[in-house]
């Protein structure tokens, strides 16, 4: 990171000198962004320069979260410190990370968990987990019978985005 006069930082690896609060620092302007994991990791190996910062976020951070951390430190400066919080704030993003979207049918969480648990269960659970869950039925061309039951519904879920872990598509049996 630089500014006119040159280099302040290494980003999401280290701070410069000049960027480090004093006892006369009047004013802090909040820095909040999300970097590639991998780029971290290599420019730490190279630089053989680790931190704490290198360390979280080396790990994988999600963009999203970088909007909420600067919100909750520049709340935290008003409240403890009597900051003053400008109402101006630039999004640098270059685009918005996907919305992880996965389809969950019925069938495979009794088969992969070996017992049943009905369908609003599972939402129930997810959603207690901040997923966002809507149940959908299959095709009434792909069920065995006229009549539906919980292997013939399918959980379309949304990860929550703190949740790097969970991968888009379909959950089921790999043949």
């Amino acid at each position: 990171m630089c500014d006119e006069k040159g280099p302040l930082s290494i980003a999401g690896v280290m701070g410069g000198a000049e960027s480090e609060v004093r006892d006369d620092t009047v004013n802090i302007l909040l820095e909040s962004a999300s970097w590639n994991f991998l780029s971290i990791r290599r420019t730490v190996q190279a630089q053989k320069l680790p931190s704490e910062a290198a360390f979280r976020f080396s790990r994988g951070v999600h963009p999203a979260t970088a909007l909420r951390g600067l919100g909750r430190a520049a709340e935290l400066m008003r409240t403890l410190g009597g900051g003053i919080i400008s109402r101006d704030m630039v999004d640098a993003y270059p685009r918005k990370a996907p919305v992880v979207r996965v389809d969950l049918p019925m069938q495979e969480v009794r088969r992969l968990l070996g017992v049943t648990i009905p369908p609003r269960k599972v939402a129930q659970i997810l959603e207690s987990l901040e997923f966002v869950c809507r149940v959908k039925e299959i095709p009434a061309r792909r069920r065995r019978t006229a009549k539906i039951s919980d292997d013939d519904l399918t959980l379309q879920v949304i990860a929550p985005d703190h949740r790097l872990d969970i991968g888009t598509g379909v959950v089921a049996r790999r043949i």
